[in-house]
């Protein structure tokens, strides 16, 4: 048996949508998918990037703790 939330859940994931209207709730999230995706991956290249012009070798580093 089925919990409230477990219908819920189904639900909200297109479960009772007609076939065509599911079909398209399913392109719809496919999408959104690969804007979040596309939108991390540039956010970790800025962060990567960020992190390389800020960074100071290691001999640097040990001059200032003397």
């Amino acid at each position: 048996m089925l919990s409230a939330a477990q219908i819920k859940e189904a639900v909200l994931n297109g479960v009772s949508l007609e076939d065509d209207k599911r079909q398209r709730f399913n392109e719809i999230q496919q999408v959104s998918f690969e804007v979040d995706d596309t939108h991390y991956s540039s956010n970790d290249t800025e962060k990567r990037q960020a992190n390389e012009r800020v960074s100071f070798p290691s001999s640097d580093l040990s001059l200032s703790r003397s």
